[in-house]
């Protein structure tokens, strides 16, 4: 691999790799001498399933690219022209690298994907992603609730009669992946 990034034994999600890839790729275009979580970020806006759950977090994507773009023109030092860029990751970008590798392999996680980085970035006190993100409302309980049960759906109203019950009933994660043994058994489904 001619980029530097994770070993590719390490189990990333496609779109994943190509992210970090991509951060990598931008600090050097920006003859940037480190890549840092803000390099990450602004790469994973551009990753559909990051933009995705950010999007679902209300994070107006504009916005924090523009933020992102500031900090890596205004914090991050050119080298100069004259010399070879190779950019290294800072240690918070390899924490979190790291974090979310270790994560993957100690669950039931076929792999690390964007999710599990946005997750670890938030945990990166000093790091201007993380406080970006952070402006932005979006918090490691928010993220995980959208992570594993995806957006909240709106409440229905009085226009979506066209749904039927099926809103109300993907709503309430009891009736939807439980079964009313009581129900049934009063319905004579249930073999005594």
């Amino acid at each position: 691999m001619s980029e530097r990034g994770p070993s590719p034994r390490v189990p990333f999600a496609s779109e994943t790799m190509e992210s970090i890839q991509r951060a990598f790729r931008m600090a050097g275009d920006r003859r940037h001498d480190t890549v840092g979580l803000e390099h990450l970020l602004l790469a994973l806006t551009e990753e559909p399933g990051a933009r995705g759950l950010l999007t679902a977090l209300g994070v107006p994507m504009e916005v924090l690219a523009s933020e992102l773009e500031g900090v890596l023109e205004e914090a991050f030092s050119r080298v100069p022209s004259s010399r070879r860029v190779e950019p290294e990751p800072t240690l918070g970008f390899d924490r979190v690298i790291q974090h979310a590798v270790v994560h993957a392999a100690s669950s039931s996680a076929r792999h690390v994907d964007s999710g599990a980085l946005l997750v670890f970035i938030l945990q990166e006190p000093e790091s201007h992603a993380a406080f970006f993100l952070r402006g932005h409302g979006v918090d490691r309980l928010r993220l995980l609730r959208v992570i594993s049960h995806g957006a909240a759906e709106p409440a229905p109203t009085s226009g979506d009669a066209d749904h039927g019950d099926a809103p109300a009933t993907t709503r309430d994660p009891l009736e939807a992946f439980a079964t009313d043994l009581v129900a049934k058994a009063a319905a004579g489904g249930v073999d005594p």
